[in-house]
């Protein structure tokens, strides 16, 4: 079966896998030698099943599942084909025509008295036989119908960002996080963290970086080895800020929440492993302000958290199932 099975595969199907499952499906694991399967797994078109006998094509299926487990789709694929090669022999055996056999003929010799041959007549009692027909070949069965995989998937991700409007100043940060996933939906749990950046307020310099968790519901297209995602939830945490040259210096921890949109792609490099590239929005409506009060009490100079903010973000998605 493996000689004879002649794959290009895509991004689930490998020979030895492939020739395991038809060897299961048909039960035996010989076929005639002059037979050649050719299968072609091709991300737009699914699944291309050919059938050769002495290098001319005998039979052809074709599959086009939905979105489904490569293990399902490599024992479906097994399949068609353990009843290609069957539906192929069958055919063969009953196009053969059948030959019928005449009965010998003894022939005697008249008796010399006999003035006159004798005749039979045909006995009404005795049927006349019908002639043998040729039996007509039977239709391959059709091919097999996959239905859409509803199943969810679970999938941990991570990602570098660079962010613009989320601090006081541009920085770099980093996210963690889960995704409980269907086809066509998902739900994103993750943590996010900058790296702390100083900036100039007044007559001395703060450091600010923020520390937050984020909740996302999102609607996914799968299209080939692409995925398009688009993201709306709500992100929450804490400016942590840090004083210098100050008369005094503070530490304080203030509220930030924003509402978050993202557009991202994930491109599937292999069985587990994509990569997503993502562009994050972020309106606030808890945003914090920084104050120097003076050596008379009252307020110096003040920084508040921008309107608005944004992000670019990279990194590897692993799937777990």
């Amino acid at each position: 079966m493996r000689d004879a099975i002649e794959l290009q595969a895509g991004r689930c199907l490998d020979h030895g896998g492939l020739a395991g499952r038809a060897t299961v499906w048909l039960g035996r694991d010989r076929i005639d030698q002059r037979v050649r399967v050719r299968v072609v797994e091709t991300p737009s078109r699914g699944v291309d099943i050919t059938v050769l006998r002495e290098g001319a094509p005998v039979a052809e299926r074709h599959l086009k599942p939905a979105t489904i487990p490569c293990a399902d789709l490599q024992a479906a694929v097994g399949l068609a084909v353990a009843l290609a090669i069957d539906a192929t022999f069958l055919q063969e055996l009953m196009s053969e025509p059948t030959t019928v056999l005449a009965p010998p003929v003894i022939a005697t010799s008249p008796p010399a008295q006999a003035s006159a041959p004798i005749q039979s007549q045909p006995s009404a009692q005795t049927p006349s036989l019908p002639l043998a027909q040729a039996a007509q070949p039977q239709p391959s069965p059709p091919p097999l119908a996959s239905g859409p995989d509803n199943r969810a998937s679970l999938a941990g991700k991570a990602a570098i960002h660079g962010w613009v409007g989320v601090v006081p100043s541009t920085t770099l940060g980093g996210s963690f996080g889960v995704d409980l996933g269907w086809p066509s939906a998902a739900l994103q749990l993750s943590g996010w963290g900058t790296i702390g950046r100083e900036s100039q307020l007044g007559a001395g310099r703060v450091d600010v970086s923020m520390l937050a968790g984020r909740l996302d519901g999102c609607g996914r297209k799968p299209m080939g080895r692409w995925t398009g995602i688009g993201c709306v939830g709500a992100i929450a945490g804490r400016w942590v800020a840090r004083g210098g040259d100050y008369r005094e210096n503070y530490a304080p921890a203030l509220p930030w929440a924003a509402v978050a949109v993202r557009v991202a792609t994930q491109w599937e490099v292999g069985r587990f492993v994509a990569i997503e590239v993502a562009v994050d929005g972020f309106f606030p409506f808890a945003r914090p302000r920084l104050d120097v009060v003076g050596t008379d009490g009252a307020v110096a100079t003040s920084l508040q958290a921008p309107a608005a903010g944004f992000g670019i973000g990279v990194g590897p998605v692993l799937t777990f199932f």
